[in-house]
């Protein structure tokens, strides 16, 4: 998870996700899942805190396919925003030494 959060860090660090073009969306929602299929590998989900990181995995997949697949980029603006909120939202629900929101 850190090193999807370092990941997004770069991309809304001083307005950034207003900058990204629809090709930089597209590579970047490759690489959230590529590094979300990194956390799952070998993880076994069948305890309650692990359905409920499978249920926010999910939430952030479904970002990045918004952001691969809207037609505007609004919507995929909204993608990636969706992918930062889930971030955030397991930075406070996780007990995650030196974890820090993320700043759209």
């Amino acid at each position: 998870m850190t090193a999807l959060r370092e990941l997004l860090a770069a991309q809304v660090a001083d307005g950034g996700v207003e900058k990204l073009s629809d090709d930089e969306h597209v590579a970047l929602a490759d690489e959230i899942d590529r590094r979300v299929a990194a956390v799952v590998a070998g993880r076994d989900f069948h305890s309650r805190e692990g359905r409920h990181l499978q249920w926010m995995l999910g939430d952030i997949s479904d970002g990045a396919d918004l952001m691969r697949t809207a037609p505007r980029a609004q919507a995929k603006r909204l993608g990636l925003l969706r992918v930062v909120e889930t971030l955030n939202y397991y930075g406070r629900e996780y007990d995650h030494p030196g974890w820090t929101p993320l700043h759209p």
